[in-house]
């Protein structure tokens, strides 16, 4: 009776955070390791033998379900994925780009930080001192 419980339990637990996958930065650990399979070979066939290999020994399962049970939970509930942060390498220096809560793009880089926003057909960069940088 208690593993019936414990499984019921379980259960309802897992139904209730799949509620919590709808957030801004859904599945960010499945679609790194998709996007990672994807930019690391050149050939589609050495893509499909990593991609099997993956499946064979349970990797995308595993990423599926860490991303939603756990950092799929802490999107819903503080509003950022720890997973989703990217770094991009723009004319040879390294980019961090963060999503806040109001939509617009946090750019840390070695030249300063910049909060970038969309406005109709552009994009505004601004400084921390609220200036504008550059408008794209």
């Amino acid at each position: 009776m208690k593993k019936m419980l414990c499984m019921v339990s379980l259960a309802v637990a897992v139904t209730m955070m799949s509620g919590c996958v709808g957030g801004s930065n859904g599945f960010a650990l499945t679609n790194n390791l998709y996007k990672w399979n994807k930019k690391s070979f050149d050939n589609r066939w050495s893509q499909e033998g990593v991609f099997l290999g993956c499946s064979i020994f349970q990797v995308y399962t595993v990423c599926v379900l860490v991303d939603a049970i756990v950092f799929n939970s802490i999107d819903f509930w503080t509003g950022s994925n720890p997973v989703a942060s990217s770094t991009i390498e723009i004319d040879g220096q390294l980019v961090k780009l963060e999503k806040l809560s109001d939509g617009s793009m946090m750019a840390v880089s070695e030249q300063g930080t910049y909060r970038c926003v969309r406005d109709g057909q552009h994009v505004y960069a601004y400084d921390m001192t609220g200036r504008v940088y550059q408008v794209m």
